[in-house]
Formats: C-alpha cells, sequence, structure tokens
C-alpha cells in the first residue's frame, strides 16, 4: 500500500506540468523502460523505468529541454550466513537474508542536443528526489515445500537526494514520434534503514547506471 501512495504522490506532483506542455509547441511526452545496474557488484541487476513530460525551448535547430519525469527502480541482493552448529546429520546451521529495495524517483533534468536530419544527440543532467521503501527478510538455508520453519521480515522508507548525467539518442519515426536509447549515471546520497527495533541497520548509496530504450510523443 505505501508503494502505490508514492507512486501516486509523484503521478500528482507532475500532473501541473501536462497541461502547459499540452497547449504549446515544443512540449512532448516520454517514456523509459531498461535495466539499473547498480555501481556494488554483488547486488543484482533491477528493471528501471521513467515516465513524464518535457518541453523543448528550441525546437527545430538543436535541443534545449527541460524535462520532469517520475520513475521506479528496484535492488535486490541475497546473502548466506552460517553458524558454528552443526546438526546430527552434518549439516552446518545457516540463514539466508534478502534485502530488495523499491526506489520510485522524482528527477528534473535539462537537455541539450543537437539534430541532424532524423537523429538527435544530446547530454544532460539534474536532480532526483528518492523515496525508498526496503524489506530486509531472513529465512532459513534449509527449507523446502512443507519445511520452512525460520522466515521473518521487516521493511522500512527512506528519502533521499540526488544527481544524475545522462546521454542519449533518438531517432524520429515522423514529425511527431521518436524512439531511441538513453545512458543515466545517478549519484545518490547514503540510505539508512532501521529493521527489527533497530537490530539491524543497513547503510549505503543506491549509485548506479540505467540503461533504457526511450519512447516518446511530441505535441
Amino acid at each position: 500500500m505505501r508503494k502505490r501512495i508514492l507512486v501516486a504522490a509523484a503521478a500528482l506532483f507532475l500532473a501541473p506540468m501536462t497541461a502547459g506542455l499540452a497547449q504549446a509547441d515544443g512540449g512532448y511526452l516520454v517514456g523509459k523502460a531498461g535495466v539499473y545496474l547498480p555501481d556494488e557488484g554483488d547486488i543484482d541487476t533491477g528493471f528501471s523505468g521513467e515516465i513524464g513530460y518535457g518541453f523543448d525551448v528550441l525546437p527545430g535547430p538543436g535541443l534545449l529541454a527541460f524535462e520532469g519525469t517520475v520513475g521506479y527502480f528496484n535492488a535486490e541482493k541475497t546473502e548466506d550466513y552460517f553458524t558454528s552448529y552443526t546438526n546430527f546429520y552434518g549439516f552446518q546451521s545457516g540463514y539466508e537474508v534478502n534485502m530488495q529495495a523499491d526506489v520510485v524517483p522524482l528527477a528534473l533534468s535539462l537537455k541539450a542536443g543537437i539534430e541532424t536530419g532524423p537523429v538527435t544527440l544530446y547530454i544532460g543532467g539534474g536532480v532526483d528526489l528518492l523515496f525508498v521503501n526496503m524489506e530486509l527478510e531472513y529465512r532459513d538455508s534449509y527449507r523446502d515445500y512443507y519445511y520452512d520453519r525460520y522466515h521473518y521480515s521487516d521493511d522500512d522508507n527512506d528519502v533521499i537526494f540526488a544527481g544524475h548525467v545522462m546521454a542519449g539518442i533518438t531517432f524520429d519515426i515522423n514529425p511527431r514520434m521518436f524512439v531511441g536509447a538513453e545512458v543515466k549515471y545517478l549519484a545518490t546520497d547514503d540510505i539508512e534503514m532501521s529493521f527489527y527495533g533497530g537490530e539491524d541497520v543497513i547503510t549505503g548509496d543506491l549509485s548506479g547506471v540505467t540503461v533504457t530504450g526511450v519512447f516518446g510523443f511530441r505535441f
């Protein structure tokens, strides 16, 4: 439920931009979908997606655009821990810890580029506000459909700031529609999550690279 509330709040944040962009030349709607590649190598690759609105103040000869987006990406990490206890059958006691982060970023970007025929090359940068929900789950390392006695979880939320730089390319399908690709590097502040009444505290950043396909429609 909390994740749905975050997404709804982000959408409401961007909604006032829609009316103004739809009334003026240079406005566009954009969507992006791809992968999130965390800086830390032991964190799994996640999904990344964004939708947003932008306004190009130089439509035609070049690109100078302000863009606001709301997105989602996730990150997951699983670790196995073993104790010094060995049971009668020779199995070492242990447990598995799974950390799942779901992130809703609000981003404001400035993009500049050049157009050559139907192709536009651009670079840009901006600032982000990230709403983070993290779930920490403990499970017994030795479990199956019938045996899963050691299983519990907790979650926490945090809000952090970030900055990003990006580069991309788009191809015009027609004067209104375009597709392309974008690479973005996101540098974030550290999160601080507290679980089980403060017994477990996790800190660290969510910096990483997103690689996405881009599709859009100009007003």
